[in-house]
């Protein structure tokens, strides 16, 4: 007898939601708890510390060069470092018991992690910088490629490419979860500055349960049944 097809409303609430995402990054956290906190904390010291040796605007010379060159230097360090978070946050809502070992993920696969997030970082500042509108766009329709690089191993275009795609109906309601997560790291900055860590946390899961549910939605993944791959 042939497999009768889901239902609609089956098919309504595997879709993912800022609501669903919330929640299940919020059951996530509180499963892995101390590793998720520890995870952040690292990426948040070392961010911090990435942004302590950035060297200001001078007037020219070899300062001007230094200047730029920094923040570029920042993104090399860091945007692995976001990968590696995100194939953790991935793999603890797949229900795989995460590692502080996961965080050096993106290094492992340094190529692809450092330059999918630099192309990333630079369609963000540019767009915004084209009034703000733009910017707002590829930050929500890009913001799955963290998660791509080490889920697909693409290569960084690609990662790219994959991103736009995968997001393209889901875009308001990820911009929904993009204000929601501002609203929980300002409030997480509120609270004596160290509720700023476990919101991070919160928030990473949260993004990493919803990328799961869209691309379970598309076919791509099964719950649960995919460990993120890098090689």
């Amino acid at each position: 007898m042939p497999a009768m097809p889901p239902s609609d409303d089956r098919v309504e609430r595997a879709r993912p939601s800022v609501r669903s995402a919330l929640e299940e990054g919020w059951h996530t956290l509180t499963a892995h708890v101390w590793t998720l906190i520890v995870a952040v904390l690292i990426y948040v010291a070392v961010e911090s510390l990435s942004n302590v040796f950035s060297v200001p605007p001078g007037p020219g010379g070899p300062q001007q060069v230094v200047s730029v060159i920094s923040p570029l230097g920042s993104i090399l360090v860091t945007g692995p470092l976001v990968v590696g978070l995100a194939y953790l946050s991935l793999r603890a809502v797949r229900g795989f018991e995460p590692e502080l070992d996961d965080l050096l993920a993106g290094f492992r696969r340094y190529v692809a992690a450092a330059g999918g997030m630099l192309l990333y970082g630079l369609a963000v500042t540019v767009g915004l910088v084209l009034f703000v509108v733009p910017g707002l766009v590829a930050m929500v329709r890009l913001s799955f490629t963290p998660y791509i690089i080490v889920d697909r191993e693409l290569d960084p275009l690609d990662a790219l490419r994959a991103s736009w795609a995968a997001t393209g109906g889901y875009a308001w309601s990820l911009f929904g979860l993009l204000m929601v997560s501002l609203l929980i790291l300002v409030g997480g900055l509120i609270l004596l500055i160290v509720g700023a860590i476990p919101a991070i946390a919160w928030i990473a899961t949260s993004w990493a349960a919803y990328y799961e549910r869209a691309t379970r939605t598309a076919g791509e993944t099964a719950p649960g049944d995919a460990d993120p791959v890098v090689t």
